[in-house]
């Protein structure tokens, strides 16, 4: 049980970010405009919008974003994947998600994210990155749904290299 206790007041209850690996140097993120260091507070149906800013430390033919949302019970709930995208090492990026149709009960939650690198099969082969305990949110209003764990959602994602002069975007609607 002091196991379990420890493990939630390390995530919700100002934990710190927990980083591993180091293909991916993450620079700065943001859910719907605050800073990931703050509780974001969400209205129950309301949209989750996410932007982090950073730099590829390899060259990644196949790189794919992962957003996993946990709920109080330290569970995954909801994965939330990105497009396929190349990135080069040593260039700044910026990537958006927006998703419209997560309906969390209400409650609080914490989300971390993961970088990975695919063949050209699909298959992952490598976490570049992850960043556990990226962010805490709590959802208010609503009603209580019951739903099973391991959602899988897409969002919307665009991929900016904010290198180039000419701003390349790649970007691609999500779909279930």
């Amino acid at each position: 049980v002091s196991i379990g206790i420890e493990a939630y007041l390390d995530v919700f209850e100002g934990g710190k970010l927990n980083i591993m690996g180091d293909g991916i140097s993450l620079k700065r993120a943001l859910f719907n405009t605050k800073e990931s260091n703050e509780v974001l507070m969400l209205e129950y149906g309301e949209a989750l919008d996410v932007q982090m800013d950073f730099q590829a430390n390899v060259d990644v033919e196949f790189m794919m974003v992962v957003l996993v949302i946990f709920d109080k019970e330290l569970k995954p709930i909801c994965n939330v994947f990105s497009d396929k995208y190349t990135v080069k090492k040593e260039e700044q990026y910026q990537i958006h998600m927006r998703t419209e149709d997560m309906m969390f009960s209400p409650g609080t939650y914490s989300a971390s994210v993961g970088f990975r690198k695919y063949d050209d099969k699909g298959v992952c082969t490598e976490r570049l990155t992850v960043i556990e305990n990226l962010l805490d949110f709590k959802v208010i209003g609503g009603q209580h749904l019951i739903t099973p764990a391991g959602v899988h959602r897409h969002g919307s994602w665009r991929l900016e290299n904010v290198n180039t002069s000419v701003n390349e975007v790649n970007e691609k609607e999500g779909h279930e």
